[in-house]
């Protein structure tokens, strides 16, 4: 464009108040549309939780949209383990207490089930409820609905954590003795056992409290792999497809993720204990022993993006069904 032409458009523009609107208004939406993007931050699903308050002595039932609406359900005692039943009901495992609690969410109806011993980790397969009992060296076994006590089966010593995977293989880890029953296989692992998760496949995976590693193995026993987290991992957890694995490590404030053979650490804070994903796997709830908070985890961000109080303390987490 000559200099000649360029003055007269510019000219043309000064006397046309109309036509400097229209040029204005090309440039703002070639800027909007040139502009980079910014990522749409997507919010947590309204999710609706139960928590274990060990030293509340209660379930806290909370939506995770309104967590101010959180109602306290209280049972007679600390609350350890959780395991919901196919009714909607859950059972907590109150070892202190020799008891087990059937609790109905929606109403707030609590059984105690008294049984003796010191009942801790639980596992449902098949109508049966399986439960660890610590002083006993065995898992013992109560039929849903009845409740009759059914012949125990021997463990390791002292019992912590009981699962069983899709096959219906039951896995133990035995606290005291450093070991992990698979089936019909003991395998030793890290010190202190207290965890167990079943991944895609059978894949077994445990983490010793105090050796700081998290081991896996598939359904046979036979080891798949080890990494050394430190921490003092006390929970496991695969996501609803079970590949990415999550520990929580209560003694420096993070979670560790184990995804594709990579592990990477997301801060958190306080002592983290319970674990629970969203159904798509996106979202993941922990839960502060100490501080009795729950923090909300976007794992494609890898960070916290909500926190709220739920009780005295918390432990033990599951997503309830809505």
């Amino acid at each position: 464009m000559s200099a000649q032409v360029a003055g007269a458009a510019r000219a043309n523009l000064r006397q046309d108040p109309a036509l400097v609107a229209a040029f204005l208004t090309v440039v703002l939406l070639a800027a909007l549309f040139l502009a980079p993007r910014p990522v749409p931050i997507v919010e947590a699903p309204a999710l609706t939780l139960a928590i274990a308050d060990l030293r509340g002595q209660a379930l806290v039932i909370a939506d995770t949209g309104d967590p101010s609406s959180a109602r306290r359900i209280p049972i007679p005692g600390g609350p350890h383990e959780l395991v919901a039943l196919p009714d909607g009901r859950l059972v907590a495992s109150l070892e202190q207490y020799g008891a087990l609690a059937v609790v109905d969410p929606a109403t707030g109806d609590v059984r105690e089930l008294r049984v003796g011993g010191t009942p801790h980790g639980l596992a449902l397969r098949e109508g049966v409820l399986y439960v660890t009992d610590r002083s006993l060296d065995t898992v013992r076994r109560f039929t849903v609905g009845s409740w009759q006590e059914l012949t125990p089966l021997a463990s390791g010593a002292m019992p912590h954590i009981v699962a069983t995977t899709d096959e219906g293989v039951l896995v133990i880890a035995n606290a005291a003795d450093d070991t992990l029953t698979i089936g019909e296989r003991i395998v030793p692992v890290s010190h202190v056992p207290e965890s167990i998760a079943i991944g895609e496949h059978g894949v077994v995976a445990t983490a010793g409290s105090i050796g700081g590693a998290l081991q896996l193995f598939d359904a046979h026993g036979a080891p798949l792999g080890r990494y050394d987290l430190g921490g003092r991992p006390v929970r496991l957890q695969y996501d609803p497809a079970g590949r990415v694995l999550v520990a929580a490590l209560s003694a420096d404030g993070t979670v560790a993720v184990l995804e594709r053979g990579e592990v990477r650490r997301i801060a958190v804070g306080g002592v983290p204990d319970g674990l629970a994903f969203s159904g798509d796997g996106r979202w993941l709830y922990v839960s502060d022993m100490y501080g009795g908070a729950v923090s909300v985890v976007d794992l494609h961000r890898s960070r916290v993006v909500e926190r709220f109080v739920a009780g005295r303390s918390a432990g033990a987490i599951l997503v309830l069904p809505h």
